[in-house]
């Protein structure tokens, strides 16, 4: 009942029973839920999620969720996030993923995000954390964590839904961008030529276009 309130958006938790797990994900999914900020501080130990199983909950709740903007939660150093990344496929609502290590992330786990900005989500803005526990980086994954960087800035301050949105999977429906679209943003954008760059990869016959 709780979180069928329609004005709870914010919602902390420091305690959570294993055997409610299921039925608290399936009420945050709810049409009535408005829940918009999650932080779990609840898994066991050190408040983190500490087994696959639990975070393969929270990634099939992230799949059919389209309130919740904001996660925030610790994640053991066992633990693979690939399966949130594959969840956010299909999320068109989270903005922030904020995630802190005991341990260090897994290079796929490097992958399976880039992928997921680069061909499917233009709507996660930040992501918190677990970025930043990679230990002796190697040349490869560096380039790749600055293009998810790069990536989420473009969502975040460069209009990338407004002009990707309806070529990417989970933004199928979406109307595709008119010329005006893409002409406003690029002027936007224009002091920043990595943005340019970018964009008019994507579409170069603005180069040749005239308006």
């Amino acid at each position: 009942p709780l979180l069928r309130m329609n004005a709870l958006e914010e919602l902390e938790l420091e305690y959570l029973p294993a055997e409610i797990l299921g039925d608290f994900f399936t009420a945050l999914n709810d049409s009535t839920c408005r829940v918009k900020t999650l932080k779990l501080n609840v898994f066991r130990p050190g408040s983190l999620i500490s087994s696959q199983a639990i975070l393969n909950q929270v990634a099939s709740m992230l799949e059919q969720n389209s309130c919740l903007e904001e996660l925030h939660t610790g994640i053991d150093k066992k633990i693979s996030i690939a399966n949130l990344g594959v969840a956010l496929q299909r999320n068109t609502s989270l903005r922030v993923l904020d995630l802190w290590f005991m341990g260090v992330c897994k290079k796929n786990d490097v992958d399976v995000f880039l992928d997921l900005l680069e061909n499917y989500n233009t709507t996660l803005q930040v992501m918190e954390g677990f970025l930043f526990h990679l230990p002796k980086i190697d040349k490869e994954t560096n380039q790749k964590i600055n293009k998810i960087h790069f990536l989420l800035e473009l969502n975040r301050n460069h209009q990338r839904d407004r002009l990707l949105g309806a070529t990417l999977q989970h933004h199928a429906d979406a109307e595709d961008p008119t010329i005006d679209d893409w002409v406003d943003v690029i002027i936007s954008s224009k002091n920043n030529v990595s943005v340019l760059f970018y964009y008019l990869t994507i579409n170069p016959s603005l180069m040749l276009a005239k308006y």
